[in-house]
């Protein structure tokens, strides 16, 4: 059974956060042919191609993978594309029965609920 989701590991080890993103969301643009030339100036020159790498779902079900380090190229990077992207954190916890400890990540992160960032790296915690 095949998920409609990948999980994506981003921020720094001390505080991870952890999403999931429906594959498909991202749609490689600016790629003039599928060739090693092109791929290696999507992945340098292209905000798109600021990841650590894609996977291709073919129609008849085949995967094929290629992160950056297949073609020599460093990772990880300083600014990535969803570090770059708009953020808006809602935690919805009012739904539910919840002490917060402001020592951990989601307590950290529940003081931030109901906020937007222009992109990832813009919040701040403690």
């Amino acid at each position: 059974m095949e998920t409609p989701f990948c999980f994506l590991g981003i921020g720094n080890k001390k505080n991870p956060i952890h999403l999931l993103v429906p594959h498909g969301a991202f749609v490689i643009k600016d790629l003039e042919a599928l060739d090693h030339n092109s791929l290696m100036s999507w992945f340098e020159h292209c905000q798109e191609g600021k990841v650590e790498g894609v996977v291709w779902h073919c129609k008849d079900g085949s995967l094929f993978k290629l992160h950056r380090h297949h073609l020599g190229l460093h990772w990880p990077l300083n600014d990535t594309n969803l570090n770059s992207k708009p953020v808006s954190i809602r935690l919805g916890l009012c739904n539910y029965e919840y002490e917060a400890d402001y020592g951990t990540f989601l307590g950290q992160l529940s003081k931030k609920d109901t906020c937007s960032y222009d992109r990832l790296k813009d919040i701040l915690l403690e």
